[in-house]
C-alpha cells in the first residue's frame, strides 16, 4: 500500500511517488445528513419540543437556544420528542443534561418523552435514560450560602 492511500488529502499529488489520489465514488446509498428541524408547541403550561434530523456539534447551538426559549416560556416545563433524530452525539447529550439541570434550578420539569433507536442507545449506554425520562417534576434542594 502506498503511503498516501492511508492518509488521503484533497487530491494533492503524493510527495513520495507523484501520483494523484483517486477517491472512490460515494455509494448510491450514502445519504447527506438530515437537516435539523425543531418545532415548539405550547400545550397548557408546557412546551412540547419536536426535534428531527441529526444532533451533532454543528446543531448544538440551535438545539440549546430552542430548548432555552421553550423552557423560559413554559411555566410547567418541557417535554422533548426525539423520535425523529437519526444521530445524536455526546455533545448533544451534554446540551440535554445542561437543560435538564437548568430546568431543575427553575423548579420546572424537563422530560424526554420519545426517543429514536439512536438516541435510546446513547441514553442507555451513558446511563442517562432514567434521568432524562422521569415523569416527576424535578426540583433542586435549597442552596446553602457559604459562611
Amino acid at each position: 500500500m502506498s503511503p498516501h492511500a492511508a492518509f488521503p488529502r484533497e487530491d494533492v499529488p503524493c510527495t513520495a511517488c507523484g501520483t494523484e489520489l483517486q477517491r472512490p465514488p460515494l455509494p448510491a446509498s450514502a445519504a447527506l445528513p438530515a437537516p435539523l428541524t425543531i418545532s415548539v408547541e405550547a400545550v397548557g403550561d408546557r412546551s412540547v419540543v419536536l426535534v428531527c434530523g441529526e444532533l451533532d456539534l454543528e446543531g448544538n447551538p440551535i438545539l440549546q437556544q430552542a430548548l432555552a426559549e421553550a423552557l423560559t416560556r413554559a411555566t410547567g416545563g418541557v417535554e422533548l420528542d426525539l423520535s425523529g433524530v437519526g444521530f445524536c452525539d455526546c455533545a448533544a447529550l451534554n446540551v440535554l443534561l445542561h437543560m435538564h439541570h437548568r430546568a431543575q434550578k427553575m423548579a420546572k420539569s424537563f422530560v424526554v418523552r420519545a426517543t429514536s433507536p439512536a438516541v435510546h442507545r446513547l441514553l442507555t449506554l451513558t446511563g442517562t435514560l432514567p434521568h432524562l425520562t422521569q415523569a416527576a417534576t424535578a426540583t433542586c434542594p435549597p442552596q446553602r450560602s457559604p459562611r
